[in-house]
């Protein structure tokens, strides 16, 4: 097994993990904790 090649591999793999998330749950995720502030301050 070479280190720098599984090295490689899960770097890869980590950042497309981040990529997906920065494109399809932050969004949604920020946009609900944002309605739930609102709501919060209106009371």
């Amino acid at each position: 097994m070479n280190l720098n090649a599984t090295l490689i591999g899960e770097l890869i793999a980590f950042a497309v993990f981040v990529l997906f998330c920065m494109k399809f749950v932050w969004p949604p995720l920020m946009n609900a904790i944002e309605a739930r502030q609102k709501k919060i301050a209106d009371g």
